[in-house]
């Protein structure tokens, strides 16, 4: 088993992938000599950050106009940790004034 190992890794060892051709070499060169400019990156990243801090701005008013309502919520006493029949009854009568 070993033997056969041996000579695969040999036959791999020996195995070279062919060189590129002058005009594939060509292309190549051409079409990273098209990168884009400086300016251009710039640009998009003077983009992202405008937009970044316009979401924050936004997000900031938001949450100083709009602030949470935990102040205005009644809490529901508690009288025993046992629920009873009539606890439902006692519910609604505090939630409906029309109820009997």
């Amino acid at each position: 088993m070993t033997d056969r190992g041996q000579q695969l890794e040999q036959r791999l060892a020996r195995i070279r992938p062919r060189p590129l051709s002058a005009e594939l070499h060509q292309n190549i060169t051409d079409a990273i000599g098209d990168a884009p400019s400086p300016l251009a990156d710039r640009c998009l990243l003077f983009a992202i950050g405008s937009g970044l801090a316009a979401a924050c701005v936004i997000v900031s008013i938001l949450f100083l106009q709009y602030p949470r309502a935990g102040g205005s919520v009644r809490p529901w006493p508690v009288t025993s940790g046992v629920p009873h029949f009539s606890d439902d009854q006692i519910a609604l009568a505090q939630i409906d004034p029309r109820f009997p």
